[in-house]
C-alpha cells in the first residue's frame, strides 16, 4: 500500500497546483513588432482596396465616355446632312459659279462669297429663285446679309450696265 501512495500524490500534484493558481493559464505573449507589422499590412491592404475601387470607377467612366463618343460619331453624319444646304449661284461676273454648299440658315452673302464674290462687271442686284414661290429681288449687300437661304435656292447675279 505504501508503494501506491506516492504515485497518487504525484498524479494529484499538478491538479492541485493548477487548482490553487489564481492566474489564467499561460498564453503566448504578443510581440509588439509583429503587431506593428500587421497594422502596417492592414493599412496597405486598405489603400490597395481604395485604389482598386478608384481604378474600377475610372474604367467605367472611360468606357461610358467612349460609348458616348461612338454614339456621337454615328449621329454626326446624320446631323451634318441636315446642317448643310446646297444652293446654286449663277452669273457672268462670278469666278466660281455653280453649286455651293453652305451651312443651313446661311445667307445670300455667304453663297455669293463661296462662289468667289461678285467681279468687277457684276451688279449688286440679284434674284433668288425658290421652288414653288415667287422670285425675290435683292439690291445691295445689306439685303444679302439678312436673307436666309433654303436648300435648292438659285441665285442669279445680274451683270452691271457698265
Amino acid at each position: 500500500m505504501n508503494s501506491r501512495r506516492p504515485l497518487i500524490l504525484l498524479a494529484l500534484t499538478p491538479l492541485a497546483l493548477f487548482a490553487g493558481c489564481q492566474q489564467a493559464p499561460l498564453m503566448p505573449q504578443s510581440d509588439p513588432r509583429l503587431e506593428s507589422r500587421l497594422a502596417k499590412m492592414e493599412a496597405q491592404l486598405y489603400r490597395l482596396e481604395e485604389t482598386l475601387v478608384k481604378l474600377a470607377e475610372a474604367k467605367e467612366a472611360s468606357e461610358a465616355k467612349q460609348a458616348e463618343k461612338a454614339q456621337k460619331e454615328q449621329e454626326a453624319p446624320a446631323a451634318e446632312a441636315h446642317a448643310r444646304i446646297s444652293v446654286y449661284v449663277y452669273g457672268e461676273s462670278l469666278p466660281r459659279p455653280g453649286e455651293q454648299v453652305i451651312r443651313s440658315g446661311g445667307t445670300v452673302l455667304m453663297a455669293v462669297a463661296s462662289a468667289g464674290g461678285v467681279g468687277p462687271y457684276g451688279s449688286k442686284k440679284l434674284t433668288v429663285v425658290r421652288k414653288e414661290k415667287d422670285d425675290i429681288e435683292l439690291d445691295g449687300v445689306e439685303e444679302w446679309k439678312n436673307f436666309s437661304l433654303e436648300d435648292g435656292d438659285v441665285i442669279m447675279v445680274k451683270a452691271s450696265v457698265f
